[in-house]
């Protein structure tokens, strides 16, 4: 009977190891091999079978009962072996752990496992090292050479040729040794008999081959056996390859096998890249999250504020420096792996200046809110960073509006090629003793320079609400370079200013649901009257759109100023609340 052709099985076993589905490989590779007994084939089985086992624990226990009783319900687990493929590099090698009894209960296990080339590998290392040599024996050896006759492959053959004869090298008596030359004689003329009727062996094809060599290369790549996989050098791999989403999920996989929940959690972000997650799957990764953040970031713990942090992709990428992350306890965390994920910096105080600057931080694209201060100044030297987004703020600097804020500096910063990436660009005053800059005239260096051209968006903390219109007049008079949206931060509100048809900054929206909560730096919410007097200061042709989604009883407070709008032809208003 011809074989049929097995190069489809092989490219799938490729096409599954190459996306990281390594029980998918394992099962195409074992379909290749059971379709032509290829020894090739079988070894290319046994080598991604040992990469694999590689990552999983062994059959553990004190005793041999407790091992037996381990193995058994692994073996339970995958009865439906087609299914399971990747147990059986768990459960081969302690097959003849104990007495002969245990082990026969083993083999007639393994008996209602489809062929594999990997079990007569392990029965031919059993058949040459002869573990159970007593008389009392005998059923053992008869059913392993019966499962052997159903497993067997070229390899099989030649091995036994050469274990032929041999056997008084193994044995301690010459009965026992004359008893298992007859096994294995007797096992070669079974399948030289089998296979004179149904020949289920054949080569591979040049086709099959090369496919088979693609495979080969990329199942050598996996970490053999021994290599030691920890959660250390996972971390430390995926610090050297931060964006690389493969290696991830693979330290998922690897996670959930160990039974660790961070596997899970991983698995959870990345389900929710794709899809939304249920209520209930919302609800688990929430609640991995608050029960390990502490464990999950590690010595990071101590240097950052652990209910603000943000995970993405499984990992650390947003936080901000703990009250007491001095430059000391900052300098014994320096080195941690964990900060390579880290995406965006929030609140960075000057002991943390240098390392923001260093090379810990290799994603960091966003540093909302740092501490200027003389030593920041190398922020816009030649030396690129990618960071896309930008926001300083006053750090106490006695004399700051002339050593750091003087014409000369801005036009330092305008004309900077540091953050050749950034796009967003913000300062706040607001929290700040920077008197001076409640006059808008103050950034006038940077209307006009290369930075502003290319920002999308450029922002300002006013003093008060007061402050606001003064800044958005200022910037339409004079930003005729600034292309992008205008942000005006108060504490509890922002208000974004964003281009008309004709590209003036005219359509504003109030927004209350997306800002800083004021309660963080002891101060209120934005009243009624400041709101009106901000809009009693603006130009009466100032809006086209107005939108507010904060509290519906300050709406009657601010028609007044809505309706002296002369171009005002759309506004978005909260409904009063019913009584």
């Amino acid at each position: 009977m011809a074989t049929p052709d097995v190069l489809p099985e092989i490219e799938a076993a490729n096409t599954a190891l190459a996306a990281g589905q390594h029980e998918e490989a394992l099962q195409s590779l074992l379909a290749a091999w059971r379709g032509c007994r290829s020894p090739l084939l079988g070894d290319a089985v046994v080598l991604l079978s040992e990469r694999m086992t590689a990552q999983r624990p062994p059959i553990e226990g004190k005793t041999i009962k407790a091992r037996d009783l381990a193995w058994h319900q692994l073996a339970d687990l995958g009865h439906a072996a087609d299914q399971r493929p990747n147990d059986l590099g768990v459960l081969l090698p302690p097959l003849t752990d104990g007495n002969s009894k245990l082990a026969l209960e083993r083999l007639k296990v393994l008996a209602a496992w489809p062929p594999d080339p990997r079990i007569s590998r392990r029965l031919l290392d059993t058949v040459a090292d002869v573990p159970f040599q007593a008389k009392t024996t005998g059923p053992f050896w008869t059913q392993l050479f019966k499962l052997l006759l159903e497993h067997a492959d070229p390899t099989t053959v030649a091995r036994l040729e050469e274990l032929a004869g041999n056997s008084m090298e193994r044995v301690n008596a010459q009965s026992t040794a004359f008893q298992h030359d007859r096994r294995i004689i007797g096992c070669l003329n079974k399948i030289d008999k089998a296979w004179q009727k149904t020949n289920p062996v054949r080569g591979l094809s040049n086709d099959e081959n090369a496919a088979l060599e693609t495979l080969t290369a990329l199942m050598e790549a996996l970490p053999a056996p021994g290599d030691e996989r920890s959660v250390d050098s996972f971390l430390a791999e995926i610090a050297a390859h931060p964006e690389d989403d493969d290696l991830r999920l693979v330290f998922a996989d690897w996670l959930q096998e160990k039974g660790d929940p961070w596997g899970e959690f991983i698995s959870l972000q990345y389900q929710s890249r794709e899809r939304e997650l249920t209520p209930s799957e919302r609800r688990r990764e929430n609640g991995l999250l608050s029960k390990h953040r502490k464990t999950w970031l590690g010595p990071l713990a101590n240097v950052v504020l652990q209910k603000e942090v943000g995970f993405e992709r499984g990992f650390l990428a947003v936080c901000a420096p703990g009250r007491n992350a001095t430059g000391g306890k900052l300098a014994k965390v320096v080195d941690d792996p964990r900060w390579a994920t880290v995406r965006e910096l929030h609140n960075v105080v000057p002991p943390w200046h240098d390392f923001v600057r260093g090379p810990a931080l290799p994603s960091l694209r966003a540093v909302v809110g740092i501490a200027m201060d003389p030593g920041l100044n190398t922020l816009w030297d030649k030396e690129k960073r990618p960071w896309e987004k930008l926001h300083l703020y006053p750090a106490g600097v006695p004399h700051a509006e002339t050593t750091l804020w003087n014409a000369k500096n801005l036009e330092r910063i305008g004309n900077s090629r540091g953050l050749p990436n950034l796009r967003s660009l913000s300062f706040s005053f607001v929290y700040g003793r920077w008197k001076n800059f409640e006059d808008p005239t103050a950034l006038r260096p940077l209307w006009s320079s290369p930075l502003l051209r290319r920002l999308d968006l450029f922002g300002v903390a006013p003093r008060n609400l007061e402050s606001c219109a003064p800044w958005w007049q200022e910037i339409q008079d004079y930003g005729d370079d600034f292309n992008g949206t205008l942000e005006l931060r108060q504490p509890g509100m922002k208000m974004v200013f964003e281009r008309d048809d004709e590209d003036h900054l005219s359509r504003l929206s109030c927004c209350f649901s997306d800002a800083t909560a004021p309660w963080r730096y002891g101060l209120g919410y934005p009243t009624t009257e400041g709101m009106a007097s901000f809009l009693d200061a603006m130009p009466a042709d100032a809006l086209t759109f107005f939108a507010f989604d904060g509290p519906s009883e300050m709406v009657d407070g601010l028609k007044d100023g809505l309706a002296r709008q002369t171009r005002l032809t759309e506004t978005q208003l909260p409904e009063p609340e019913k009584v």
